[in-house]
């Protein structure tokens, strides 16, 4: 009976134990992801700014430098607690909320204009307006791109031929 005690607790003590381990390499993975991803923006703006090697070095450099320290100082930064509704918040923790994001806004902003002083060293405004102007996150659509996303001629929605 022991025997099939312990068995019972080891199948269900291992299957924790590796979940737990996947979840600090899915940290990696996501770190070495997001690492991965700030290097082909890099190499994209260079691309798009047809910068010579020199330059692309010295600007992929700071480029990843920067966007690292970004990356750090968003991850400092506290997640609020969304399933909460607005009307169980107190206003102390209102007050609390919108002056943190406040203060987070402004270290942000301070970081930005640090490094707009580096790169501002080897790169025109021009060069740099790309990187520091903010551009909308363009999200693809989905299903069928020939129709129109509410009926038309090819039908679908409430309107003529139906």
């Amino acid at each position: 009976m022991k025997k099939y005690l312990l068995i019972l607790a080891l199948a269900v003590a291992l299957p924790a134990g590796a979940q737990r381990n996947n979840r600090g390499d899915n940290e990696a993975d996501r770190s070495a992801r997001a690492t991965e991803r700030i290097e082909r923006q890099a190499k994209s703006l260079v691309k798009e700014l047809d910068l010579n090697d020199a330059d692309a070095e010295v600007f992929t450099k700071l480029y990843v430098e920067y966007q690292d320290t970004l990356r750090g100082l968003r991850a400092s930064q506290p997640r609020p607690d969304r399933r909460q509704k607005r009307d169980e918040i107190t206003d102390e923790e209102a007050d609390r909320r919108i002056t943190s994001a406040i203060a987070f806004f402004r270290q942000e902003a301070d970081l930005k204009e640090a490094y707009y002083a580096k790169f501002r060293e080897h790169f025109s405004p021009s060069q740099l307006l790309s990187v520091f102007e903010r551009r909308p996150m363009v999200m693809p659509r989905q299903g069928n791109n020939n129709r129109p996303p509410f009926g038309g001629p090819q039908g679908g929605g409430f309107g003529p031929g139906w």
